[in-house]
């Protein structure tokens, strides 16, 4: 019975025409995710990586579980490689996506003309080179810990208005009644 659920009719429910109070439209809804875009030109111009936004308080663990770290891998010992590997994991479960593709390889290994996308995952971000997720990792920190510039609002930052005051006269002296 193909298409039967097609022709069949449902009561359709009566528009909300009632107007939102004051309340209602003033709500904001924030995304739950965020897009960084490198656009300078430089090695990793285009890229496009999206990812969950994470709470004050993941946002200082993960500061402070990076701070443990020293700055060049060759310095690691079992221990941190294994810290940077958990911190690298709480990094990819806050990954959602990436516009990243990687070369096919044939069969003697050598990269092809042909490129397929990296999986925006654990498993996608560890067969990346470290400088470029340590790129990913600092940029993602740092733009969570960035404030946002303010909206403009055309503000003269609390000089006198450029509007002409209204002209008032000295009101006169009080009248007895």
């Amino acid at each position: 019975m193909t298409g039967a659920r097609d022709q069949m009719t449902t009561p359709k429910a009566k528009p909300n025409r009632a107007k939102p109070n004051r309340e209602q439209r003033r709500r904001y809804v924030r995304s739950r995710h965020m897009l960084t875009k490198f656009e300078d030109g430089g090695e990793f111009d285009g890229l496009e990586v999206r990812t969950k936004r994470v709470s004050i308080d993941e946002l200082f663990d993960i500061t402070l579980q990076a701070a443990e770290l020293p700055g060049d891998v060759s310095d690691m010992d079992v221990e941190q490689i294994e810290a940077t590997k958990d911190l690298l994991g709480k990094f990819a479960d806050f990954l959602v996506s990436w516009n990243l593709d990687q070369p096919i390889l044939d069969g003697d290994g050598e990269e092809t003309d042909e490129n397929e996308p990296v999986e925006a995952s654990y498993k996608g971000l560890m067969s990346q080179d470290f400088g470029f997720v340590f790129t990913l990792f600092t940029t993602w920190t740092a733009a969570l810990g960035s404030v946002a510039d303010p909206l403009d609002r055309r503000s003269s930052g609390g000089g006198l208005s450029a509007v002409p005051s209204i002209p008032m006269d000295e009101l006169s002296p009080s009248q007895p009644s």
